[in-house]
């Protein structure tokens, strides 16, 4: 059933290819801190493409619980209805990253994109290594804590690069994981 769920999430990959196109039209310029878990243990997590420097947690802006629910533009609703399994400021977030996605790889670059994940259930684990072996992910790093670090060779189109990063999070919360990451890399 799960497999069902990540081929169905995947053929909506085109529509949601056409929603990301047309929010990559709007300008945002602000970088934004990209949180995935729910555990409000965990730090937020700064998505790190190859320009970007590393920051210090110290210097991280950590956001405030908000007091009520805030409200989220059509577009996000939408595309929180192919990936239920994210949370709307995820989304949201990563729209706003569209824009420099654009900028830095242009349509025909070819690129690397790589994530950072863990699963606190070995079981989950290996349901996820299978899926993801099926669409030409590669595992790079694989830690006892059952962390893993994949990454895929991507020919960089319209919405291609928030696609892919939408999809691998949407599964790795499906299987009961936590999304910490993803940075890109120009080839």
């Amino acid at each position: 059933m799960k497999k069902g769920l990540l081929f169905g999430l995947l053929a909506t990959a085109a529509g949601a290819a056409y929603l990301l196109s047309k929010a990559a039209n709007k300008k945002e310029e602000e970088k934004t801190i990209i949180t995935l878990s729910s555990d409000e243990e965990e730090p937020p997590v700064q998505p790190m493409n190859e320009d970007s420097a590393e920051t210090p947690e110290s210097e991280m802006a950590q956001e405030e619980p908000a007091e009520e629910e805030p409200q989220y533009s059509r577009e996000v609703q939408e595309i929180n209805l192919m990936y239920p399994y994210l949370k709307p400021a995820f989304i949201s977030a990563s729209l706003k990253e569209q824009l420099d996605f654009d900028q830095n790889y242009p349509e025909g670059s070819l690129i690397t994109i790589y994530h950072d994940i863990r699963f606190p259930a070995v079981e989950d684990l290996i349901t996820f290594v299978r899926i993801i072996k099926e669409h030409d992910y590669q595992i790079n790093e694989a830690d006892g804590d059952q962390s893993l670090t994949i990454s895929k060779d991507l020919i960089v189109e319209k919405g291609k690069i928030l696609s892919d990063i939408l999809n691998v999070s949407n599964q790795v919360c499906c299987l009961n994981g936590q999304y910490h990451a993803y940075r890109l890399e120009a080839k």
